[in-house]
Parts: structure tokens; sequence; C-alpha cells
């Protein structure tokens, strides 16, 4: 059975009753032989202890009443009398059809006795093995089908014993709870001494097993399965090993065995009584019926009556179908039973091949004797007979026909087979046929023995793909010399050939075409290959694509290659809370939809005036959180997006992706300059994002309303903003980082107001995310905290799992002494200098205060002139507190009206500082002018004790 470069595309395993994709066994016509020095390598040998089912007598037979389908052979060295004389040989296990006996090969393996050892598939050199004189080898070759496969050779000194007998005290149907069973063996001859002898047996119908040694004496032995409950169903064999010590593999291992003739040998431990629980489905009936009660060792007979007009369709005895029937008899009960019969109608179904082509090419000579049948999953694909289902041709039109009765309603597949003189034949070149009956007789469309027609019969059909993505993508460049190319079963998936139906791009859309002559009526498989600079790539995220020939010329519809506008992109996620976004056009916007793993059909956006809200649908341009139960990727379908134009307001924005990457700094801003704030990303805490990623979502704060333009390709946009990240700004700030149990992480960055490159509010944190999210910061807001003049530093946690450990670097700020303590309660945690770390058990402690030892405490409020006066845009208003206290600082036009609220909060005592950047509340720009600032400071929740106003100039 020849086996093509690429047959993963059109692997066929025919099973016992039906037919599926997968690795077959070896097809029992071909055989294994094993070709050697020792002959020459004719193939197949001449020597039948080498030999297969090709040679008369051969010796090299598939085993199969073990669980392990097994080749075996046993071979005799000996300079006189023996298969081989003794010597070292090569030689190669083959497996291949008349006329192409080494098709198939296995090898790369020299023998060490008594060990299974693995053999190459198709590659490698041949196998080597040392015979000695006088030595008897019995080899098993695991048929594990047309991939890499095991074998093992075990030497004894005399032939191996065959078990001519098993038989057992008490006997079968006469054993009690109270009864070891002793299992008596009858050998041929008294074993060598390499041989063991084991009962192998189980209780639970070989989900496990136990192996008992069998003690002998000459050509007796004998093993001693322990007393079981009554009830018990005990299952055993006997066979013989070369190996000791066995736990597996027995199969493998076996020199020669006695299983009952593949039933294996079983006994019941005696109960009072035992139940059948017999059923019928509809259109029958089943005698007797329901709960029968059985004596232990009864017979139980039943019988199946279908409706006029209907047919037995299956008998399940235990769960497992048997031969469709009118009677079941249960012989001998010992345990409980099952049966339950279905009924259903028949119909009959015409099966008709064209075997012209065949004849013309001398392939199938009817007068010569060959014949053509129909082999599928209605027939045991022919494994019950040599001859199943023969095809006839009446009126000599070389269309052979035949009518089945099958089962209505029920899909079946097939293919049809013929014999060469002999040989048998079947349609390797394509899929499995189908047919999925109904509820009518069904004469099925003419076909063409493995779809070849005659020349005559051929159409030409025009195969489209558009490569647009691709090359948007950098992987298909036609002016470096790719080329896209169409392979399938009609052209040998390329094999024959380095450059097989080449498609080419005549007009310059991007969809390439080639026009290829098929067979009409044949169902082909096909797939689009490209190169990239002389690699070679297929669709490998696609199954092969279908195709029936009609009988005319005709052209495929464009698609995309990989079918790129259909898969869309592939988005990470990590366990728990994450910001993602809709990076396609779908035609399906849901949450359920484009995020089918999530943890909840909606997802939260950001409203400015209220928060986190719920939505069931994810718009293009805004981002989202969404929890996840597991780290995942997730495939978002829908259209590629390469551009798209997201509208922000003045503020903290939520903003999403397109489909492919982009690098912060060549958003386009309009107007030019709106972006006052790093991106932010979240993987655990929030991070500094350079990289704007497929299907995530990012904060990012505009002083402005406009809008951020994300594209893949184009010119250098006109109003680019380079943005600036961690490490150049914050390279002079020390460090305090703050990290969960889980691996969840944020770093601080501590120093002084003149260690920064940056204005200070362009290390704001975004909003907080949800509440079961991690997160820490300043109670700031930020991710920075000046030690210029204040004596505390407040820390927020929000979400950890404890413990959590809290490290630090302060070397750049040596010159001041820092305390971290619980904010809540003021307890010391650690002495702060240097580096370090401390860890804290305790999940209350969801607040922390890094204080700065040594910083002076103002002696009274006060409330500075801002600076600088008058300014454009912003301008820094600094005051001190001499307590803790919670402080409000407003503007106010000259009619006396708010304009903003810059602070309402509880502020630690020192001096501190604040900017108006010259917007209201609404987040407008205000026109030049005069405007009144005043603070209010309460200390500890009292009356105001201190309030004071002073005047700044705005000229634009």
């Amino acid at each position: 059975m020849k086996r093509s470069g690429l047959f993963f595309f059109l692997a066929l395993v025919f099973g016992s009753g039906s037919a599926s994709f997968g690795q077959p066994p070896i097809f029992a016509p071909e055989g294994l032989n094993m070709p050697g020095t020792y002959n020459g390598f004719t193939n197949p040998p001449s020597n039948l202890a080498f030999a297969g089912i090709q040679v008369p007598g051969g010796r090299v037979q598939l085993n199969t009443d073990l669980p392990t389908r097994r080749y075996r052979t046993t071979v005799f060295a000996d300079v006189s009398g023996g298969d081989v004389v003794g010597g070292t040989y090569t030689w190669l296990f083959t497996s291949g059809p008349s006329g192409g006996y080494f098709d198939n090969k296995w090898a790369g393996t020299t023998v060490t006795m008594n060990i299974a050892q693995p053999y190459s598939y198709n590659s490698g050199s041949d196998n080597s093995i040392t015979f000695v004189n006088g030595k008897w080898y019995t080899m098993n070759w695991r048929d594990s089908g047309y991939v890499h496969s095991r074998a093992i050779w075990m030497e004894t000194s005399a032939e191996p014993v065959t078990i001519d007998a098993v038989s057992q005290t008490p006997i079968p149907g006469s054993v009690t709870s109270a009864d070891p069973v002793t299992v008596n063996i009858t050998l041929s001859a008294a074993k060598a001494a390499e041989e063991t002898l084991y009962v192998r047996y189980t209780t639970d119908n070989w989900v496990t097993s136990v192996l008992k040694p069998v003690t002998t004496a000459s050509t007796a032995g004998s093993a001693v399965i322990p007393a079981q409950p009554g009830g018990t169903t005990v299952r055993y064999y006997a066979f013989s090993s070369t190996v000791g010590g066995l736990t597996d593999y027995y199969d493998m291992y076996t020199l020669n065995h006695n299983n009952n003739g593949g039933a294996n040998y079983q006994y019941t431990v005696n109960a009072p009584t035992l139940t059948i629980n017999a059923s019928a489905g509809l259109n029958g009936s089943i005698l007797p019926s329901g709960i029968v009660i059985v004596p232990s060792g009864n017979d139980q007979a039943f019988t199946i009556t279908p409706d006029v007009g209907y047919f037995v369709d299956s008998v399940i005895v235990d769960g497992a179908l048997t031969d469709s029937t009118t009677s079941y008899t249960f012989v001998n009960v010992t345990a409980n039973h099952t049966i339950h019969a279905t009924f259903t109608k028949k119909y009959n179904v015409t099966f008709r091949v064209n075997m012209n082509k065949k004849m013309q090419d001398g392939d199938f000579l009817p007068g010569s004797g060959d014949a053509v049948t129909v082999r599928g999953s209605f027939n045991d694909w022919g494994n019950s007979t040599n001859n199943p289902d023969t095809l006839d041709d009446g009126d000599a039109d070389s269309i052979y026909v035949i009518t089945k009765l099958l089962n209505e309603n029920t899909h079946y597949e097939y293919k049809f087979w013929k014999t060469l003189r002999g040989g048998q034949d079947y349609e390797n070149s394509i899929s499995n046929r189908v047919i999925d009956l109904g509820s009518a007789d069904t004469t099925l469309d003419v076909k063409y023995f493995n779809d070849e027609v005659p020349l005559s019969a051929y159409v030409d059909i025009d195969f489209q793909v558009d490569m647009s993505v691709k090359m948007m993508e950098g992987t298909f460049d036609p002016l470096l010399g790719d080329v896209v190319t169409v392979r399938g079963t009609f052209n040998d998936w390329g094999n024959s050939t380095n450059n097989p139906d080449t498609l080419t791009d005549g007009n310059g859309d991007s969809i390439y075409v080639g026009t290829v002559s098929l067979p009409q009526g044949a169902n082909i498989q096909y797939k689009f290959w490209k190169n990239l600079r002389g690699q070679i790539d297929y669709e490998n995220n696609i199954s092969n694509r279908l195709y029936s020939v009609p009988v005319v010329d005709a052209s495929i519809p464009a698609v995309y290659f990989d079918d790129d506008s259909l898969v869309g992109v592939y988005v990470g996620v990590g366990a728990g809370w994450n910001m993602i976004s809709n990076p396609v056009t779908s035609v399906n916007d849901s949450v359920s939809h484009l995020y089918p793993n999530a943890s909840f059909p909606y997802a939260f956006a950001f409203n400015p005036a209220g928060g986190y809200v719920q939505q069931q649908t994810m718009e293009n341009g805004t981002g989202f959180w969404e929890k996840f139960p597991s780290a995942a990727t997730s495939g978002v379908a829908g259209s590629l997006r390469a551009l798209d134009s997201i509208l922000v307001s003045t503020g903290w924005n939520m903003i999403g992706s397109i489909s492919f990457s982009v690098d912060t700094s060549t958003v386009v801003q309009e107007p030019a300059g709106i972006v006052g704030s790093q991106y932010f990303g979240y993987s655990g805490s929030y991070f500094v994002a350079t990289t704007i990623s497929p299907g995530a979502a990012y904060w990012v704060k505009a002083n402005a309303p406009g809008n951020l333009v994300l594209t893949f390709a184009g010119p250098e946009p006109a109003n680019r903003a380079p943005m600036v990240h961690n490490e150049g700004p914050l390279s002079a700030m020390s460090t305090l980082t703050i990290t969960d149990r889980s691996g969840a992480q944020q770093t601080l960055y501590v120093g002084r107001r003149d260690n920064l490159v940056l204005p200070l509010e362009m290390f704001e944190l975004p909003p907080l995310p949800p509440s079961e999210a991690f997160d820490a910061r300043f109670e700031s807001g930020s991710m920075v905290g000046l030690i210029d003049n204040a004596v505390r530093l407040p820390i927020a946690i929000q979400s950890a799992q404890y413990p959590v450990t809290v490290s630090w670097d302060l070397g750049r700020h040596a010159d001041r002494a820092f305390t971290l303590k619980n904010g809540e309660t003021g307890e010391q945690l650690a002495s702060v200098s240097s580096s370090g770390s401390v860890q804290i058990q305790n999940p209350s402690v969801t607040r922390l205060i890094l204080g700065v030892e040594g910083a002076e405490i103002p002696a009274t409020f006060a409330l500075m002139q801002n600076f600088p006066n008058p300014f454009n845009p912003s301008t820094s208003i600094r005051y001190a507190l001499p307590v803790d206290a919670r402080v409000t600082v407003k503007v106010f036009d000259l009619l006396g009206r708010e304009v903003v609220t810059l602070v309402d909060d509880v502020q630690a005592a020192g001096a501190q500082t604040l900017t108006w950047n010259g917007l209201n509340s609404t987040g407008s720009q205000v026109s030049s002018g005069i405007y009144m600032y005043r603070m209010e400071a309460r200390p500890n929740g009292q009356g105001v004790s201190f309030q004071s106003t002073m005047k700044m100039l705005l000229l634009k």
C-alpha cells in the first residue's frame, strides 16, 4: 500500500465496521516481510521464517487474538537444519503490494535481545542482528500502521514450548467466595531455562491485572488465583516470556500463550441470583422484557421481534454491539447483564462505478477474472468475506452496479475495490465516499474508479486566491520572487514537480489565478502554497479545501490565503482581569462572540462621569475590562483592521487597538500635542506601554478633545509625537516595588523634583482597575512620590494576594532616612535604607506610609503665590501643612463663580504642590484673565482652621 509524502492529507483507516481518518494498521493483503543479507535481500523472501503471507507457508504471521496487533515469527539458527546459520546479518522490515514490496520499510536498529526497541518508518540504515547457532529466536513486531514501530527479539536455548491446555480447580460454575482457584497448564515439552511462565488475571475486565508466576515440573505447571468476592468475574490466560518482572507491555513480551482462542478463560464467583435488564426501542419488542431474574450459572434466551416493515438494527449486550439477530441467549449467567434492541427501516441503495478508464489502462480486465466490489461501514469494509458485495455490468456499458438494503437515516462511508488478476486494489487517491441515507430508495451518481476519467471528460477550473493580507504582513512579496501555487489530490500534492500549477496576478489586484484541467465529477481536496524567498509555506490554519468538479468549465470564487479575513487575530490573555478590545471588523461584536472564553458575557467600559459600566458589545477603538478564568489565547474572528481613528475626550480614556502592532511613538494626534500622559497597559498591574498590541486596551490621558490615529502602514505621520518611557525619565529615581503572592507587581518611584526630566503629571496612573484587580500606587494617584518637602508618602494597595513583599532600592537618596509603617495603625514595618525587602502577612494592611525622617515640617499653614505668574499654559501652586488635614483648593473667576476644584482630599503634613493647566471642570480651556485661587484646611476632620485667597493671571 503506497503512501505519498503528503499522506497526512489523505491517510485512511479501514477499521472494523467503519472507516475514519487516522493511521491504519498494515493492510492484510500486503503483510510483513523481513528481507536481509541471509537471502540477498530478496523480497518477498524465499526463507519461510522471514516471509509473510505473500509467500505460501510464510511464517511472519499477523496475530490478532491479543489486544496488541503484532506480526511474529520464530527463527532457528544452526549450521544444519536451521532457518539460518549463526552470524550477524542486516535486514529490513518491509510491507508493500505486489511489484512494490519495499514501498514501506522500518529500519535503523541494532537488536538487543529481550528488549522492545523502536524502528524508524522509511528512514535509517538497515537493521542488524546476531544469531547464535543452536538458539531459537522469537520476534514480535507491533502493527502500528505506517508510522514508527517497535519490535522485540527473544532468545531461547530450545524451541519455545506451547501451552497445550489450561484448566482450573474448582471448575467454572462451582467457585465460591472462599475458594482460591488453581490454574493448571500442560506444556508441549519441558521449557527452556530462559522461559518464564505466567498466569495473568483480571477482575475488572482488564482495566487492571495481576501476574502470577507458574511453578513447573517437566511439562506441567500451576499458579493460584486468590479467592474473590461473590459475583466477581475473573478472566485469565497463560503465557510465556523471556522477560521477568513484567508490569506492562505483556503482549509484545509474549513467546506463546493460551487465551482460549482469544476469548480468555473465565469464571464467576457464585452469587445467589443475577439480573438481566432487557429493553427495546420503538417499532419492535423483546421478550421477556424488564428485569429478568436468572439463577447463577443458568442460561437465559431472549426473542427479538420487529414490527411489520422494520428490521432489527442492533442488539447491544452489556454496552457492546453484537450481530443483528432475532434472538440472543446468555449462557452460564454469572454476572448481571443488559440487553437492548433497536429497530429501523431499510431502503435500497444502488451503487454504480464506471470502470472505463481502468479498462482503457489495462488495470481492470473482467475477461481475465477481475471483479469490482463495494466495501464500507455497512459491510465491515469487506473484512468478513474475501469478496463482499460484488458489482455486475449486466448491459456491458462498463458501469458496474449493485443494490444494497441499508438502514434509513444513517451516515455511511465506502470505497470501490477491484481485483487485478487476483491482487487487491482500492480507491487510494480519494477520501472515503459518503452516503447520508434518508427515508427513501436511493440511486447514487455514477463514479469513476479513483475518480480517474478519460481525457475527453476533463474541464478547465480556475483557482483564485487573494494574497493581499499576506502581502501586507510581509510574508508574500512577488517583487522578491515569491510565488503561490495550488496543490491537491489532482496533482500529487506537488510531489511530482518542483513548482506545480503556479498562479499569477495578471491585473495587479492581488488575486492570483491559475487554470487546471480536472476530470468531470471528481471530488478533490486542495490547498494554496507559497514560498517566502525559497521557503515553502502552506495554508496550515485550515482544513483541506473541498471541491466537486462540474461538467463544464468553471471558476472557484477567490478566498484569502489561510482564510485570513475570517481568522482575524489571536489575542493572549492572562488569568484574572485584563484590558482588552475588539481589533477586527466582525459581523457580531458581542463579548461572548469575540471572547467566548471570558468569565462574563459583558465587559466594562469607562465612563468619566459614572466609572465602569457594563456593555454586551465591544465597539472598535474602545478599551474594556474583562475577567478570564485562566490564561489562554483567543482567536478573535473578523476582517483585519489596519487603520482606526479613535475619539478621545479631555481626561483619561481607555482606547482599543487595530489588527496589527503599533508603536506608541507613531500614533498620530489630531490636534497635535493632546496626549498628556504615558500609554498604560495592564498585566497584573499597570505598566508603561511602548506598543499597542492587537486585542489589548490602554489608558491614555488627553489635555483636550481630539482623535488618536492608529495605522499599520503608510508615510511618516506629520503629527507624530514621540513618547518617552520609564527608562530615561525615571533613571535618577529610587524604587519601591510591591509584589503579591500571585506575582502581580507594581514599581513606584521616589525622589526629588529635580530628579525628574518630565512634568510630574506625566507619571499620574490611570483610574483604578476593577475592585478585584491588583493595584498599588501613591495615594496622590501617581507612580512617583516626591520627597522635596514631604514627610509622609501614603501608598494604597488594592486586591493583593497575601503575603505581600515590599522591596526597595533607595541608594540614590541615601541622604534621607525612611521608615515603612502600617498606614492604619502606625506600626513600623521596616526601617528603609539602601536596598532590602519586608514581607507583609496580614491581609488587613492595605495602606502603607513611607516616612521621610528628618524632613522639616512647616510650623504654620501657608498659601504661596503661584509660579509662574502670569502663566501659559500651566502654573504651580504651593502651600504648607503643619499637620495632616483635609485640603480643598478651588479656582474662581472675578465674578466669584467656581471654575474648577484642584484638590479635595486628606493630605499629609509638609510642603505640597499642585498644578493648574487652565482647564475648567468640564475639561474646556478657559479664556485669558485674572482668576482667584482659595485654599481651606480642616485638621482631623474639624472645622476650617485656615483659609487664604490669592490672585493669578492667565495670558494667551
